[in-house]
């Protein structure tokens, strides 16, 4: 009976250990996966900046640049106009 109980409790024990380990890749993957999702998210935001910086950086002073020169014939099609009439 003693030879029954101790092989009955060394696989107890063996299925415990066992369940342990899939928690503990359960936790690996769960861990893999956050840090996934975390550099995912780092990414997408860096490159949001990126861009976001880009567009104030070239669109910008396009834009400027087009409003001055829009302005500047615009000033100069009035001063012929007048100069004209």
């Amino acid at each position: 009976s003693s030879s029954s109980s101790s092989s009955s409790s060394s696989s107890s024990s063996g299925s415990r250990s066992s369940g342990s380990s899939s928690n503990n890749n359960n936790d690996v993957v769960v861990v893999v996966v956050v840090v996934v999702v975390v550099v995912v998210v780092v990414v997408v935001v860096v490159v949001a900046v990126v861009v976001v910086v880009v567009i104030l950086v070239v669109v910008v002073p396009v834009i400027v640049v087009v409003v001055v020169v829009v302005a500047a014939v615009a000033v100069a099609v009035v001063v012929v106009v007048v100069v004209v009439s």
